[in-house]
Order: C-alpha cells, then structure tokens, then sequence
C-alpha cells in the first residue's frame, strides 16, 4: 500500500479484548506484522462502563489520525485464528 494513501486510513487504537486468549495474541505481535482484527467501537462512560457505538469521532484535522476504542472479539495473525 503507497503511503500517501497508508497515512490517510491509520488509526489510533484503545482496544479491549474480549478475552485473555485475544489480548495474549495482540501482545506477542511483531513489529510490522499484519494482523486482522474484528470487533466494534465503544464508547466508555463517566463510571466505567462501555457502550457500543456506530460513531467516529474526529475532526477535519485529524483525518488519518483518528483515536477510538475497540472491543475485539476476533484476531488473525496470518492464518492463526484467536477468538
């Protein structure tokens, strides 16, 4: 991927792994790696708990530069499945 297009399509991830199983495969990642994560964005309220949300928050200034939290409930790493 060029990265002219690369740098426009980044994103700052909070993620949330749904299980320890998850989180132990995103800790282990290797520089570079290509890595395939489902999951959906949540949005984290004043006492603690989260919410799923549809919504992506960033202004014109920060397009390619977005920052959200992800709840993830299904990594790839190549063709390695953790669930």
């Amino acid at each position: 991927v060029p990265w002219p297009y690369a740098k426009t399509h980044m994103a700052h991830l909070h993620i949330i792994p749904a299980n320890s199983k998850i989180m132990s495969s995103l800790i282990y990642l290797r520089k570079n790696q290509p890595v395939k994560i489902d999951g959906y964005l949540v949005d984290i309220g004043d006492n603690g708990t989260w919410m799923r949300t549809t919504l992506n928050r960033f202004s014109e200034a920060q397009v390619g530069n977005t920052r959200e939290i992800m709840y993830v409930n299904k990594v790839q790493i190549g063709k390695k499945v953790y669930e």
